[in-house]
This record gives structure tokens, sequence and C-alpha cells, in this order.
């Protein structure tokens, strides 16, 4: 990817989403606002392939049950004045958020703070190819790219250890 210049919104947590994992206006705006002041990319932080595990309210869930045209207006948005918008996208795993997800991770942890039922060994299997469904989801609706967020225990980088 060769991008216009060196300026690159990083990936945060904006938590715009409409609490049913979709875009909304705001996230319109906010990308297209960013795009419009020359930074060559933006990066959208948290995007999960499975509502269960998202790190917060309002992270946007992109999968088969998702509305691709709110994403399509998403992408089309942080796409003008020749920028790029990219996904990050992750799972929460024992972070997710337990009033509205499903805090799952490689083992179960009971931690003053952090608490956790164990993924099964075949949702350990399953997970990449949810992360592989999401990027194609994301490339169906014009996003630029995907970044896959594996820092500070968020499930990825435990996935491929034991999966391997």
């Amino acid at each position: 990817m060769v991008l216009k210049n060196r300026i690159v919104k990083s990936a945060m947590s904006d938590s715009l989403g409409d609490g049913t994992g979709h875009p909304t206006v705001s996230q319109f705006r906010l990308y297209q606002r960013w795009a419009s002041g020359g930074v060559a990319a933006s990066i959208i932080g948290e995007v999960q392939g499975q509502p269960g595990f998202a790190e917060k309210p309002g992270n946007l869930v992109l999968n088969a049950a998702a509305d691709l045209d709110r994403f399509q207006t998403l992408a089309a948005s942080g796409r003008e004045n020749d920028a790029q918008l990219w996904l990050q996208l992750g799972h929460a795993g024992a972070l997710s958020y337990a009033p509205t997800s499903c805090a799952k991770g490689p083992s179960a942890l009971d931690l003053p703070g952090l608490s956790c039922a164990a993924l099964s060994t075949d949702d350990i299997a399953q997970i990449p190819a949810e992360f592989a469904q999401t990027a194609r989801l994301a490339q169906q609706a014009g996003f630029g790219g995907v970044q896959v967020h594996a820092a500070h225990g968020f499930l990825l980088r435990l996935v491929f250890v034991a999966v391997v």
C-alpha cells in the first residue's frame, strides 16, 4: 500500500457504534473529517468478528449478519481526499466487556478484576477463520486494509500460540 503522506491516525476504540455493532452517522462524519483534513490513513479500532467478544459497548461487529451497506458508507466516508480507511480486527478474549460480552480466554481465569471462562479447543481453532471472514467482508465493503489487534492480552497472540 502506498499512502499519499506519512500522516496516519492510529487505531483507537472510538466507541461510536450504535450498540448493535453497526457504524453511525457520527462515525461517518468523524472519519470523513479526518480524510478531508489530509490524513493518509485512519484505522478504526476494535472491530469484532463476533458480537460476544467486544472490548466495550460501541465496538463495531462485521460478520455475515452485519448490514454491509452501513459499513460501505463508513468506508466511503474515510476514503475521501485519497485517504485510506482500515479496520483494526480484534477479539477481546478475557478482556471482553462482561455486561455485554462473553469473556473467554484460552484458560479460565479468576483474578481480582479479571475473570473469564475457558474457550474450548474447537473455539480456539475457529477464531483464525473468523478473522479471515471479517477481513474479506472489510474488503467487500471498500476498506483499504485491516490491522490485527494482538497487544496487551487480546486473544490473537494466545490463539496462534495455542493452535501451533
